[in-house]
This record gives C-alpha cells, structure tokens and sequence, in this order.
C-alpha cells in the first residue's frame, strides 16, 4: 500500500511539473520547498548523468520539459513526501542542478571563480544571462547561498548579500523580478552550465 501511495504521489508530481515563472512559486511553504529541493538532488544522485544532459537543453524547449518529467517518473523511489505537490521546472531543476555542482575536489567559489575566467556561458534568455553573471562576478557569494538550506534566514541573508551583483546584472541586461526560491533555482542552473562550460 505505501508504494502504491508513493508511486500515486510521484506521478502526480511529475504531471504537475509546469514551466510556470517562478514568481508562481513564492507562496510555497518552507516544507514543499524542501521536499521538492530533497527530490532533486535525490535524482541527481540515482540518476547523474541523465540529469546532467538534460540541464545542458534549452529549457525553452518541449523535450526539456520532457526530460525533467522522465526524470521524476523514473526516479520515483525518491519520494517520501505523500500529497499533491505542485512545482515549476524550474525549481525542480534547480535542485537537481544544486546537487550536481556539489560534487568537485575543490570549493564551490574556487571553481566558480575559475570557471568565470573561461569561455562565456550560453544562455538561453535574459534572465538566464543575468544569472550566469551574477554566478560570474560573485563567485564566493553565489556559492554561500548554495550552502544555505532552502527557505531560511540564512537563504534570505545570502540572497540580500547578492542583491548588487543581481541589480547591476540585471541592469546591463535585462529588468529582473523574481522570488527567493526562483532567483536560487536560476542561479543553480546557471551555476551548472558554468561549471560545464568551464570544464
């Protein structure tokens, strides 16, 4: 019966999962944040290459929307939580992209930093290219906000401390207003391609 009732919640889940802006997401409760930041890296985990292939698509496009699907479906054992749960991709990938950029010999901001000094990271909206900047041009402290758990003081204090980088990116590329747990999805992804095209 409890798988029955686990495999029931993570179809559910996965049907839900929509390309909804994130802003959509601010009124998440603390729990459903980290139920759905626990999700993800647990897809990461089971499933790290596939996760990693389908954070390098454009997520503009029908088969990311896809892939992110799969991957809840087929990683349903990660689920613990019973209940409808609805998410953006975004945050869903978000925490599958939070996880992934954990694993490295060196310090999150080490590798931020390094990466900075290489080739420029594709992006594939404004919004995207003002993450990937922010990542960019603060490397120490968009690596303090992943050290932070989801929904916290400490989450809200490392994202004030971005606050500038965010507002001068933003500035030179394009208006941005978005929720907490959307600007930490964003950096995530943005994060990873970093990584990727730093590499």
């Amino acid at each position: 019966m409890r798988l029955v009732a686990t495999l029931c919640s993570v179809a559910v889940f996965a049907a839900t999962l929509s390309s909804a802006d994130a802003r959509d997401q601010s009124s998440a409760s603390p729990e459903a944040r980290q139920t759905v930041q626990d999700f993800g890296a647990c897809v990461a985990d089971q499933s790290p290459e596939k996760s990693a292939e389908t954070l390098r698509q454009d997520f503009r496009s029908p088969a990311y929307q896809a892939s992110l699907k799969v991957l809840a479906r087929n990683n349903g054992y990660c689920f613990r939580k019973y209940g409808k749960l609805k998410s953006s991709n975004l945050l869903f990938a978000g925490a599958i992209a939070e996880r992934l950029i954990e694993k490295g010999s060196q310090p999150l901001n080490v590798r931020f930093a390094k990466a900075a000094a290489g080739p420029e990271t594709p992006a594939f909206s404004p919004s995207d290219k003002v993450a990937a900047c922010v990542v960019r041009s603060a490397p120490d402290r968009a690596a303090a906000l992943f050290d932070t758990k989801v929904a916290t003081v400490n989450e809200s204090d490392a994202i004030e401390a971005l606050a500038p980088a965010l507002h001068a990116c933003s500035r030179m590329i394009a208006p941005l207003n978005i929720s907490a747990a959307g600007e930490r999805a964003m950096l995530a992804t943005a994060a990873f391609r970093t990584l990727e095209a730093g590499a």
